[in-house]
């Protein structure tokens, strides 16, 4: 700060019984300034920016300092919850590789149940069409012979009624 506004301003603030600076007795804050001259008042303002910006890259520096501090303590917890972590994933993809392996090993049974039930059914399916096939085709003499027999009877009926 200004040294010579920092006189000035100590000996126009109004203090109480404590010697702590009010604003009870003495006027408003605009009416302290007002004594000063604009250019004292601009250096003062200038000063005290420059210290509120050395104080603000002070507590920067700090705060990064205490970062680096907090990071260095817990590298050492850091490490041990990595050891548990990857302890723990590991023992994760074990179970998981073990359980796709059963799935695979399902999944494979499956396909051969449903290949064999294909397969079965295919055999069966063709049996019946076989049987179908064989009882159509005997039907169908059947009804040959049957039809044979009504022509014959037919052409018979017709000789008998030209004879007439």
């Amino acid at each position: 700060m200004c040294p010579v506004l920092d006189a000035k301003w100590l000996n126009m603030a109004p203090k109480n019984a404590d010697g702590v600076v009010s604003e009870e007795r003495g006027g408003s804050l605009s009416d302290r300034l007002s004594v000063f001259s604009n250019r004292q008042l601009i250096e003062e303002v200038i000063t005290v920016w420059d210290e509120l910006i050395r104080a603000e890259q002070e507590l920067a520096i700090s705060r990064q300092r205490s970062r680096a501090l907090e990071i260095e303590l817990s590298a050492p917890n850091q490490e041990v919850n990595d050891r548990a972590r990857t302890s723990r994933i590991e023992e994760e993809i074990r179970v998981a590789k073990t359980r796709i392996s059963q799935l695979e090993l399902l999944l494979e049974n499956a396909e051969a149940r449903i290949s064999e039930n294909n397969n079965l059914h295919t055999s069966e399916r063709f049996e019946e069409l076989q049987k179908e096939n064989a009882r159509l085709l005997q039907s169908e003499e059947e009804l040959l012979l049957l039809i044979l027999d009504m022509e014959e009877q037919l052409d018979k009926m017709i000789e008998k009624l030209g004879e007439e």
